[in-house]
């Protein structure tokens, strides 16, 4: 069985697996890693986008070909470790990070000019969400009361989302302020 037909049946058995929580407040969080992604067609995509869900796994996020970009600079530390990289639908690139806290950081990247990455702003689900500066980046950062919590940010042409999997409230600033200020995206 090739490497699509494997991550094709992964992805498959977890959507199954998450069919059972669908009211349950992970469900509805945002920044569910790859294994708890589902492919679905998304029909408000600008026509640029790639209509049908595809995703290709990565042992780092140069993404090449895939997206026609790639992430050069990320932290990586004993407190952020870089796990899984993925390209989804042809235009985001998502990395996986660990932090010794049992976190499960989503680290989401596209183009500036793509289809919003978040757009759950207006969703009665996340608080207001808070406007500040981080390396002289404006950084819209919010949580919801169930403790998903979420950050975006527009850097260098691309967009940036960072979303927490443990549901254990809002990100704190210097962890947040550390993928501002070490991430770069290029194109490729």
């Amino acid at each position: 069985m090739g490497k699509r037909a494997l991550a094709a049946l992964a992805v498959l058995l977890a959507a199954a697996l998450l069919a059972g929580c669908k009211r349950s407040s992970l469900a509805r969080n945002f920044g569910q890693n790859v294994g708890q992604w589902s492919p679905r067609v998304n029909q408000d995509a600008p026509e640029s986008t790639p209509r049908v869900s595809a995703i290709e796994s990565f042992e780092t996020p140069a993404f090449g070909e895939a997206l026609g970009f790639g992430v050069t600079a990320w932290p990586d530390s004993d407190e952020l470790s870089l796990g899984n990289c993925y390209a989804i639908d042809g235009w985001i690139g998502q990395l996986e990070y660990h932090s010794p806290d049992e976190w499960l950081l989503v680290l989401r990247v596209a183009r500036e000019d793509e289809m919003p990455l978040v757009t759950l702003y207006n969703d009665s689900y996340y608080r207001e969400p808070e406007e500040r500066e981080a390396d002289g980046v404006t950084v819209r950062q919010t949580s919801s009361a169930e403790g998903a919590a979420i950050a975006v940010w527009k850097k260098d042409g691309f967009q940036y989302s960072l979303h927490s999997n443990k549901l254990q409230g809002r990100m704190p600033d210097e962890m947040v302020d550390a993928f501002v200020r070490e991430i770069e995206t290029e194109e490729s």
